[in-house]
């Protein structure tokens, strides 16, 4: 079983929630930072093997978020938590450019479960 690093970038409404279970789950693994220049986000993803959209569960409608296009142009595989009615989780499905999970579980049930990134990084 490989190991893996989780970075996340950013200030939505979960990062103090993000913040306190790294912190009280003692992940050594885990790094959070807040935004970064647009003009630094390439170079991040050049170090990445996966991308992670995570999107609300109230969220009914279709959304496309930017970061998952920005994933695609950089030839990451997706790994998305999502509502299962939309485009965004068609997509990835029908193309095979991830795996998409309901995006109802909770931070807690996230950390520490790989939900399938073994099936998507690939190993050099």
């Amino acid at each position: 079983m490989a190991d893996y690093r989780l970075i996340i970038f950013g200030r939505g409404y979960q990062f103090n929630k993000l913040l306190t279970n790294i912190k009280s789950n003692s992940l050594k693994n885990t790094q959070l930072f807040d935004e970064i220049p647009l003009t630094e986000i390439r170079s991040i993803y050049q170090q990445c093997e996966i991308g992670i959209v995570s999107l609300n569960s109230k969220h009914q409608s279709n959304n496309i978020p930017g970061k998952f296009v920005a994933y695609l142009r950089d030839g990451l595989p997706i790994l998305a938590f999502c509502n299962q009615n939309g485009d965004l989780p068609d997509m990835i499905k029908r193309n095979r450019l991830g795996i998409v999970h309901d995006n109802k579980v909770t931070s807690g049930q996230v950390f520490g479960q790989r939900y399938g990134i073994d099936k998507i990084v690939s190993r050099n």
